[in-house]
């Protein structure tokens, strides 16, 4: 619908007649530089934290990589597919160690080189281990797929038989007619009892919850597929993601951050722009009018009557158009449209608050005069044109407020946006914390959401929130005793700056923030000329930090270490005359 399909045919690199997603190129340098870049949103199988790390990883060398090598980036892709789950996954240091070194590569035994060099010296699919006890122990291939399913289906009592037969072979039971194959196993063959053994063992922690290969190749297929379409037509792209998760607001949140770190920027509905769903126009996408509070069940009725008789003039067309098609808007839908902004051309929010429910009433008496029965030609009015009051605008707090009732999200401005170009020393904003490793002492800051208290098991409160910008947000954790300091800043829809750490939660696969400070970002003012203080070793540093922590202000603090070495601490510390004994010398007691 927007570049036509010779274009496409063209962009794809096809010979064929008609687009057909099986002829997307699997060796696109471009795609490959995108997931590079952390940018996995939709990706198939790719978008989860850990997995987008994972990938990073395999596509260290992407922008040096010869192009006659870049076949390899889909097996790295497979590999990764296959990799990321419980068992395997403690193998993806290994594999990404042996990808980058080769040298680096060791093999228990000789043969498994011709086995396990495509994957770097690590067991990653399912028919490597059915290779690997033919190979090495002399299985037949029916009695190594046993082997796959037994390992496979966790079947202990079998998989020590099995053991015994890799290591030893089957000698005395095929001479006893037992097995109809004879298994001459692993010591025959050559190999050392204590190396089979780790062998094996390698063999079964893998096969726990291993893919065959063809599996995880449909997989990756899919995947790479998913990623040309997200790196060569993102708006199409983030705009049908959006539609699929419609319901899904953290969903559409991380698409739509996506999106806008990719320049792509989400447009306000509007009545004569927008469909019922979200769209791209231009390399942006515009909001869909069924994304609107209130507004789901009359979208389909406004589209099909711009569609049908033209744009809307102006807010009084639009309504009474609407009436007369027995679509009228009621006050949820119009009042949803407004604070949307899907009226911005029309008029201001406050102006057409004021305005809609004059029109209404102008309509309900023209259509009074036309009820059957009470009407003659004589006294049939005009359809005169209404003025639009004047209304001293909206307060901007409450205005953003509606919006977020309205979409689900601030669109036009977030509340957290003075913090962008805060200048604070140590500062770091919220999509620039996201893009770090974990670490220590960070002051980031943003909204707080979905504030959650809870008592842990020694009956301490405890906190969770989200800290969010307009496009970024983070999980955050207060424990008990910084709670028990900073419980009066901490409130829902509060803009505040935080002393915190970073960190990853393995459970849940993401970054977090273990707060240590929360301070009201309207009234936050950092002492300008930080405090200096000497540390001649680590201790004495941690003791300073850990003071600090207990001790949560504005006044900054320096660190100078012996070496003339200067750190400035990105939280501050109360300016109390115990801070000020102790930072003058009191930590070296």
């Amino acid at each position: 619908e927007e570049y036509g399909e010779d274009e496409i045919l063209r962009q794809i690199k096809s010979s064929k007649d008609k687009v057909d997603y099986q002829n997307i190129p699997l060796d696109d340098r471009e795609t490959y530089q995108m997931l590079a870049k952390g940018f996995t949103g939709g990706v198939f199988q790719l978008e989860s934290p850990g997995m987008t790390r994972l990938v990073q990883q395999l596509l260290y060398d992407i922008d040096t990589l010869p192009e006659e090598r870049m076949g390899e980036c889909f097996e790295r892709i497979v590999a990764a597919v296959a990799l990321y789950r419980p068992g395997p996954m403690d193998y993806i240091p290994a594999y990404v160690s042996g990808m980058r070194d080769p040298n680096k590569i060791k093999y228990l035994v000789s043969g498994l080189e011709e086995i396990l060099s495509d994957t770097y010296g690590v067991i990653v699919y399912q028919e490597q281990v059915m290779r690997i006890v033919q190979k090495i122990a002399g299985y037949g291939l029916a009695r190594a797929d046993y082997v796959r399913k037994c390992m496979g289906k966790k079947k202990l009592k079998e998989m020590e038989m099995e053991k015994e037969v890799f290591i030893h072979g089957n000698k005395e039971a095929f001479e006893a007619g037992g097995d109809p194959k004879y298994v001459p196993g692993c010591v025959e063959n050559g190999v050392s009892i204590e190396t089979a053994e780790e062998l094996w063992a390698q063999m079964a922690d893998f096969a726990k919850y291993a893919f065959n290969r063809s599996h995880a190749v449909c997989y990756a297929y899919i995947a790479v597929i998913t990623a040309y379409m997200a790196k060569h037509w993102p708006a199409e792209f983030y705009s049908s993601m959006l539609n699929a998760f419609i319901c899904d607001s953290k969903k559409i949140k991380s698409y739509l951050a996506e999106a806008h770190h990719r320049n792509i920027a989400l447009l306000p509905p509007d009545v004569n722009e927008s469909r019922e769903n979200f769209l791209a126009v231009s390399g942006n996408i515009r909001f869909g009018l069924q994304g609107i509070s209130g507004v789901k069940g009359v979208a389909r009725n406004i589209m099909e009557e711009r569609q049908t008789n033209g744009s809307y003039k102006d807010f009084q067309d639009f309504y009474e158009r609407l009436a007369d098609k027995n679509a009228k808007p009621n006050k949820t839908c119009l009042e949803g449209l407004i604070y949307a902004g899907a009226f911005s051309e029309f008029g201001d929010k406050a102006s057409l608050l004021r305005f809609y429910p004059l029109i209404e009433a102008s309509y309900k008496s023209k259509a009074k005069i036309f009820i059957p029965g009470q009407t003659s030609l004589f006294d049939a009015p005009e359809y005169s044109h209404i003025e639009m009051p004047k209304a001293k605008p909206l307060i901007k707090s409450y205005e953003l407020e509606k919006e977020y009732e309205a979409l689900g999200m601030y669109l036009s401005e977030h509340p957290a946006e003075m913090l962008e170009n805060l200048a604070v020393d140590g500062f770091t904003t919220l999509r620039t914390v996201l893009t770090l490793d974990p670490r220590r002492n960070l002051l980031t800051g943003g909204m707080i959401r979905d504030l959650r208290t809870f008592y842990t098991k020694k009956m301490k409160m405890m906190a969770s929130f989200i800290l969010e910008t307009k496009y970024d947000m983070v999980n955050c954790v207060v424990f008990p005793g910084e709670y028990e300091k900073c419980f009066s800043e901490i409130a829902e829809k509060k803009v505040v700056i935080v002393g915190c750490d970073l960190a990853y939660d393995e459970r849940n696969e993401r970054m977090q923030l273990i707060i240590s400070s929360v301070s009201d970002a309207q009234t936050f003012k950092p002492k300008q000329e930080p405090i200096d203080v000497f540390v001649s070793n680590k201790a004495e540093q941690e003791s300073v930090l850990n003071f600090m922590k207990d001790n949560p202000g504005n006044s900054r603090v320096r660190l100078i270490g012996t070496n003339g070495k200067k750190y400035l601490v990105p939280f501050g510390v109360a300016s109390t005359l115990k801070a000020i004994d102790y930072l003058a010398g009191g930590y070296k007691a």
